[in-house]
């Protein structure tokens, strides 16, 4: 696919779900991205439940050590988990921008960025008591992570990768590793 991400959304059906699990394909909503390398630029898309907006986590688009500096650049969706809401299209878009969203206001940075400085986030998943966002973060060469997601904040990548850390030391750190 040449590096070029796609989300496709699709309704879950109630009623299906019930039935057999299947998804209504009829309500497809299309974002594309052009990802400079095919490494590290694979899209995850998780779905929030009830009527939170999604979550997508994206690569950095590099091939390793971050070759472009997306993990800690707010101009870019690369190396973000973004949350959009598919549900409520607006301003030519065919999503829309939470309006709490951290960086909605803050010059030179991408409105739909939730939380950045990820190599991969591999999956998104929430905790269906509490609503806490987990992320999977798939590391360059020997460690994986898995991260309370929280909003607007920076989880280091190119700068630390696990425990691991560059010299910079105002990161989230993970709730675990493996090497």
């Amino acid at each position: 696919l040449g590096g070029h991400l796609l989300v496709s959304r699709r309704r879950h059906l109630a009623a299906d779900a019930a039935r057999d699990g299947r998804l209504d394909t009829g309500d497809l909503v299309e974002v594309g991205l052009d990802a400079p390398e095919a490494a590290a630029g694979k899209g995850r898309l998780g779905q929030a439940r009830r009527s939170r907006a999604g979550g997508l986590g994206l690569g950095d688009g590099g091939s390793r050590n971050d070759p472009f500096g997306n993990g800690q650049n707010l101009g870019t969706w690369m190396g973000k988990i973004l949350r959009i809401d598919v549900d409520h299209p607006a301003d030519g878009k065919p999503y829309g921008i939470p309006a709490d969203n951290p960086f909605v206001k803050r010059a030179g940075a991408q409105p739909e960025i939730y939380a950045y400085g990820f190599r991969n986030v591999h999956r998104l998943s929430w905790d269906l008591t509490d609503g806490t966002m987990f992320g999977s973060d798939i590391g360059m060469t020997n460690i994986e992570e898995i991260n309370i997601i929280r909003e607007g904040e920076n989880y280091g990548w190119m700068r630390r990768e696990g425990f691991f850390e560059n010299g910079i030391t105002s990161f989230n750190l993970p709730i675990a590793e493996h090497v």
